[in-house]
């Protein structure tokens, strides 16, 4: 089976573009990239693919043990339908998939020669078909790729050959992917397209106008463990750098000043990275709440370590053709007092429903019942929103209200707070018809995609279950 192109391999080519070291391991946040970090969608979200591939094959019920050291690379690893399938190729795709997802070669061991069997059976099934692939189509297809990524095929190469993958390899690799795409399209292009309904098209269309995410442009010094007199010095060290800064200086050239004088600490240079690479929910409302020239407050971060984060810029990414949300909601919300039971509590969500259901949440000429407080926010984006209540707004719908929530305080002397938002007006999304049109496109050949890759490894099983391999 063809393997993604890893979008963290462009990542590390970008760094290579700009003079950086291609081999330097990525520091956390862990969704990477350089100056134009690929989002991860949904959370989605998550790589960046070049070339037209399908999901990995499915792997075979006995898992196969491949000792990780060899004296002599090319003895066979496997052999499929009397083709041979070397430990060279195993270590060479194994090193390629370590390039992707991080870690050592013998980790991806097993799943490298899975690939190359089930790649093995394709190319063989291809060939039998009829199919053909010349130099020529290989090196367009590495001069495509190069392109996309704003980078010459010399340097694509060079960065493999940087982390062991041979040019050999890579050349191989993309013919197999060419011939792969051709045989599988014109096996499954029927039944592909007839699998993709309008009303998949529809809910993908929603999800794609409301990938709306936060990117913030980062810097970060890392302080390792502290105790708390460390906590409490680096606390004053932030409060240093704010002052400097605001007499003019710069806070990389300050972060890496800091670095050259510290032991263990180190200055980096994040670039764009989206606020859901921080994972922690209340990390991601910390950092996306602050304004761009922001320093944070100390944040315990990566492996029990101590960060200062610099936000230098902010901005929201969308979908081509997409303009970014702002929103009208209004939120409605009744508190109880200290101690009240459980009945009291469940009388303030009744009357909670009953102004969801009576659709008065943004009316405000309707009064409300006593006890109950509504609070318009108008013109609101999606970075101007906690993470809860953005992923809860774009999922709405104009006119729609959100569960009921509760944040019950009782058992420290607090009361209970429940709450709901409803949305009441919703400006941005499809720049025009003619975007919408596109999008549309471009979720039909994702889902087109999707189902040609579920067809493919179907047939990728039924060969295997007609073939003769042999591990070795």
């Amino acid at each position: 089976m063809a393997d993604r192109f890893p979008w963290t391999v462009l990542a590390a080519i970008s760094r290579m573009k700009r003079g950086q070291n291609p081999n330097r391991a990525t520091p956390v946040p862990e969704a990477t990239g350089g100056e134009e970090a690929q989002p991860n969608g949904k959370a989605a979200m998550r790589q960046l693919q070049c070339v037209l591939t399908f999901a990995a094959a499915v792997v075979a019920a006995t898992t196969f043990s491949i000792a990780a050291a060899q004296t002599n690379p090319f003895e066979p690893a496997a052999i499929v339908d009397e083709q041979i399938i070397t430990r060279y190729d195993v270590s060479q795709r194994a090193k390629q998939l370590s390039i992707d997802g991080g870690g050592v070669e013998d980790a991806y061991r097993e799943q490298a020669l899975e690939a190359l069997i089930s790649e093995t059976l394709l190319r063989n099934a291809a060939l039998q078909a009829g199919y053909t692939v010349t130099n020529g189509d290989v090196e367009a297809r590495l001069s495509d790729l190069a392109r996309s990524q704003g980078v010459s095929p010399a340097e694509i190469i060079a960065f493999f050959e940087s982390r062991g993958v041979d040019a050999l390899t890579v050349g191989r690799w993309l013919e197999n992917q060419l011939l792969q795409e051709a045989y599988i399209l014109r096996l499954f292009r029927g039944r592909a397209q007839a699998a993709v309904q309008p009303a998949d098209i529809e809910r993908e269309l929603h999800r794609y106008e409301r990938e709306q995410l936060i990117e913030l442009r980062l810097h970060q010094i890392m302080f390792g463990r502290l105790n708390q007199d460390g906590l409490q010095e680096v606390r004053r060290l932030r409060s240093r750098i704010i002052q400097a800064m605001d007499d003019g200086a710069r806070f990389p050239d300050i972060g890496a000043q800091i670095a050259a004088n510290s032991s263990g600490v180190s200055y980096l240079d994040l670039g764009w990275q989206p606020d859901q690479a921080f994972q922690d929910p209340r990390l991601i409302d910390l950092v996306a709440s602050l304004r761009a020239g922001s320093v944070t407050p100390p944040i315990e971060f990566g492996r029990g370590g101590v960060s200062l984060f610099f936000v230098q810029d902010k901005r929201i990414r969308t979908p081509p053709g997409v303009e970014p949300f702002r929103f009208d909601i209004s939120i409605l919300s009744a508190e109880s007092p200290p101690g009240a039971s459980n009945d009291q509590v469940e009388a303030l969500v009744d009357e909670l429903e009953a102004a969801r259901d009576s659709d008065i949440a943004c009316d405000e000429s309707v009064s409300l019942s006593a006890g109950v407080e509504r609070r318009l926010e108008r013109n609101l984006a999606v970075d101007e929103m906690s993470l809860q209540n953005r992923i809860a707004v774009l999922d709405l719908e104009v006119g729609q209200h959100s569960e009921i929530s509760l944040s019950d305080q009782r058992s420290g002397g607090g009361g209970a707070l429940v709450w709901l938002f409803a949305l009441c007006s919703r400006n941005g999304g499809f720049e025009s018809e003619e975007a919408r049109e596109g999008a549309i496109e471009n979720v039909r050949q994702r889902l087109f995609n999707a189902q040609l890759a579920l067809l493919g490894n179907e047939h990728v099983r039924e060969l295997r279950q007609r073939a003769s391999i042999e591990i070795r």
